[in-house]
């Protein structure tokens, strides 16, 4: 399988861990293409602790996620290279 680029920005109140590159710039993601949301997120919690709960709180709906325009509801959608995805967190913190 070849490989692709996502860009993630993730906008976060409180996982002060995260790097403001990583609201600014993105972080620049390579998966296998095919792959989907969860395999992405998988990744993500790979790359810094600050993002490791992001899976449980979509879960619980207080992150949300969404592929250029239009908002995530499962993640077993496959990814859209090409298209930045934006991952808003609500948690409250802590």
């Amino acid at each position: 399988m070849r490989t692709e680029t996502v860009t993630v920005k993730v906008f976060s109140p409180h996982r002060d861990l995260l790097d403001v590159r990583y609201r600014r710039e993105g972080l620049k993601v390579s998966l296998e293409a095919g792959s989907s949301l969860k395999d992405l997120l998988t990744a993500l919690k790979g790359m810094s602790p600050a993002l490791a709960g992001l899976e449980a709180d979509f879960s619980r709906g207080q992150v949300m996620i969404a592929q250029g325009s239009q908002r995530i509801k499962e993640l077993s959608v496959p990814i859209q290279f090409g298209q930045t995805i934006w991952v808003v967190d609500a948690t409250q913190g802590g």
